[in-house]
């Protein structure tokens, strides 16, 4: 690669000398369900030999875009997922999920493009299970809450700080069941329903200072074939 990048306002410069990766990776998990209570926990850790990523290496190429250079290194990478589902009757479900991701070069700077925190909860409520017409229909609402990310590759200005955002969202679906049979089912799904303006820490416009998408409302609909 040695050349424009579209869609990514750089320029990238490849690297002849870069060797390929090699992992070793562990996990652990563990899940407990009871009628009204189910969790689900996993964690890993993670070591990556000759880890390639693309820093920024403070040229700028005739056209005035940054110019990043491929790189390789021995990164470090661990995180996990916690999540959590209270149903206290059978229709209402109030869930939870939280994620995380620590990643670093040994002896090193963090890693670029490593997702930040992030809490995912919801509830809802099924409002028909077995209908004759209306089958699993349901409404949702759901708030989706991304932390900061402080943990970045700064190194070049490869990367800056990402600061927090709650972003609202909602869903209400439902299949349609004729003559005994489920014929389509639709959807109606809302997504950053405030209109937050905000800038996901793994966007390749973060750079440029082009948010991610607003209010979007979208009608969604599935015919079995």
């Amino acid at each position: 690669m040695n050349g424009e990048h579209e869609g990514t306002f750089r320029y990238e410069k490849g690297n002849k000398d870069l060797k390929a990766e090699y992992s070793l990776q562990g996990d652990l998990g563990i899940d407990f369900s009871s009628r009204h209570v189910s969790v689900q926990a996993a964690l890993f850790a993670s070591r990556i030999d000759n880890y390639i990523f693309a820093a920024r290496n403070g040229e700028v190429s005739d056209e005035g875009l940054p110019v990043y250079a491929f790189k390789s290194g021995l990164a470090h990478l661990g995180g996990g997922e916690i999540g959590i589902d209270v149903h206290p009757i059978h229709q209402l479900h109030l869930s939870s999920v939280f994620s995380c991701v620590y990643a670093r070069e040994k002896g090193g700077d963090y890693l670029p493009l490593i997702p930040a925190p992030r809490l995912y909860s919801e509830i809802k409520w099924e409002i028909t299970h077995d209908g004759k017409v209306f089958n699993n229909a349901f409404v949702s609402l759901n708030l989706d809450w991304t932390l900061a990310q402080n943990r970045y590759y700064a190194a070049g200005g490869t990367e800056t700080a990402t600061p927090s955002y709650l972003l609202l969202g909602a869903a209400a679906g439902t299949d349609v069941v004729i003559r005994g049979k489920t014929r389509f089912s639709i959807y109606l799904i809302g997504t950053n329903l405030t209109d937050r303006a905000y800038m996901s820490h793994l966007s390749r416009l973060k750079p440029i200072g082009i948010c991610n998408m607003g209010r979007n409302i979208s009608f969604k609909i599935i015919v079995p074939w």
